[in-house]
């Protein structure tokens, strides 16, 4: 399934995560550790900042600043945060 995804939102994890390595090494866009992400695998739903999502739903999630928006964004060019400058 990670192939057919742009990036990953996960609940729990860090940087040196599976899910965090695994989308470095596959150039996806990563966040993970989101407290706001609740999980019903059982049910096949997740809880976004308590917005219910279900499989399909798309976000758009900003892996260098954590943000996650909900529908499809159009993506940007990158453009360097003030620290990388």
């Amino acid at each position: 399934m990670i192939t057919r995804v742009a990036g990953l939102l996960t609940a729990r994890g860090g940087a040196t995560s599976h899910a965090a390595v695994t989308a470095k090494r596959l150039g996806k866009t990563a966040v993970v550790d989101c407290r706001a992400l609740e999980v019903i695998e059982q049910e096949g739903i997740a809880r976004l900042a308590g917005v219910q999502l279900k499989a399909g739903d798309w976000l758009s999630i900003d892996g260098r600043t954590g943000n996650i928006f909900p529908g499809r964004l159009p993506q940007q060019a990158k453009a360097p945060l003030p620290h990388e400058r």
